[in-house]
């Protein structure tokens, strides 16, 4: 008996590990590594998409608080 839960718990955390982990975006996270002063060399999973979700985020905000208009036009100028 105990060899047959040991093989299940074997094959579980293989299954585990193949599984396929996906972040809240959808896509696959990458592998990175912290350059902060608090957990530096310290690896970590993000978001592909880390930075184009905090312009996202960004551009959300000032349309809600500025609207349309006045978020456009701050957009504008950022790129010119």
């Amino acid at each position: 008996m105990a060899s047959q839960s040991s093989s299940q718990g074997s094959c579980s955390s293989t299954k585990y590990r193949e599984k396929r982990r996906t972040c809240f975006c959808g896509e696959r996270p990458v592998l990175r590594t912290s350059s902060t002063v608090e957990n530096p060399g310290r690896r970590f999973w993000g978001c592909i998409n880390y930075q184009k979700a905090e312009r996202k985020f960004a551009l959300a905000l000032a349309v809600g608080i500025l609207g349309w208009t006045m978020a456009g036009l701050l957009l504008y100028d950022r790129h010119n």
